[in-house]
């Protein structure tokens, strides 16, 4: 998925043109993410708006000056192609800009102390940047595009152990319909979900409670985008998430493909020939705070076979991941909050 380029500001008529700097040069290597012009590193300041989908202004802004930890923010601002509205923005950046002053003035022999604490808060909010972006502050993942959320060899759970238990499995094995023939090329949708009991000691529970798989299925893990031809293999993709806006899941298969969505059946195809992209295009609608699973089951019947896949969202707000970086992001903004507001008491 690539954004559109979009260069920020306008050079000041007295300033003299200097070399990028280092940050320029890093937010411009990312192709077809939000650039940074010729700016002189120590005052200038960037800043567009833009329209974002729901009609809803969004700006980027970015104050470029040395020892106030705008750059830093602008940075992975600018690396991850985001658009944050106004006032988002400036709170996350005086966040950012308070700690990182608080990180230089605090002298190493206080290793024990205040400097320590937020030295590890600092670190634990680059690393949670998407996290305090999205989860902490419920805020969708807004880019110019549909946020990409799988992709062909992303990670997800794999079962490969079903071998050709399911061939000629539902009804008459000479009937041009059944969902996992031996030999039958023809196109055929299937409305209604087939019938997979002959697996059911294979798969397990996995449209029940696929958050306890059995020992059958490996991951998280790349799923492979071929497997043995002749077999069938079952594939899962979880979504911990806050919410989610027109959720679109795009497959090429070859041979077919039988998809549920947190274990309601949805959809089901084969056809001949290679894998097309995109062959068949999903629909999955809004995705409700909370855990989803994408269930697939794949299968062929011939001497080679492959699998693509791209799901996509128009909004994408990941869920919270409850670990000690998430919960030392969190103090940390509170932290910041905090001395912020004693800062204009006094």
């Amino acid at each position: 998925m690539k954004s559109p380029d979009v260069s920020l500001g306008r050079e000041q008529p007295d300033a003299k043109k200097r070399p990028r700097t280092k940050i320029a040069r890093a937010a411009e290597a990312k192709e077809g993410r939000i650039m940074v012009g010729e700016w002189p590193h120590h005052s200038a300041s960037i800043e567009k708006r833009r329209k974002g989908q729901m009609g809803r202004e969004f700006a980027f802004r970015g104050e470029w000056e040395s020892g106030r930890g705008g750059d830093r923010f602008g940075r992975f601002l600018a690396g991850q192609g985001l658009l944050l509205p106004r006032r988002a923005f400036s709170k996350f950046e005086m966040a950012f800009g308070l700690l990182s002053a608080l990180c230089r003035s605090t002298k190493p022999a206080t290793s024990h102390g205040i400097g320590r604490k937020v030295r590890e808060v600092e670190s634990s909010i680059m690393k949670s940047k998407h996290l305090i972006l999205a989860g902490l502050v419920g805020m969708s993942v807004t880019s110019a595009h549909a946020v990409v959320l799988v992709q062909t060899l992303d990670p997800g759970y794999y079962n490969n152990n079903l071998g050709t238990i399911l061939n000629l499995s539902n009804g008459n094995p000479h009937d041009s319909a059944q969902p996992f023939p031996v030999f039958d090329d023809s196109t055929v949708s299937f409305p209604t979900a087939p019938d997979i009991s002959a697996a059911s000691g294979i798969l397990g529970n996995w449209l029940t409670t696929p958050g306890a798989l059995n020992s059958n299925w490996s991951g998280p893990m790349s799923i492979p985008n071929s497997w043995t031809p002749g077999n069938e293999v079952a594939v899962i993709y979880k979504f911990d998430t806050l919410g989610a806006q027109n959720v679109v899941a795009k497959f090429g298969v070859d041979n077919g493909i039988y998809a549920w969505l947190d274990g309601n059946y949805i959809f089901g195809a084969r056809a001949a020939g290679g894998v097309g992209i995109w062959e068949y295009t999903l629909n999955l609608g809004d995705f409700a705070a909370g855990t989803h699973y994408l269930q697939l089951l794949l299968e062929d019947h011939g001497g080679s076979n492959g699998y693509a896949v791209e799901i996509t969202a128009d909004t994408y707000t990941p869920a919270p991941v409850p670990d000690g970086g998430s919960t030392a992001a969190l103090c940390g903004l509170a932290f910041g909050s905090f001395f912020l507001a004693r800062r204009k008491r006094s």
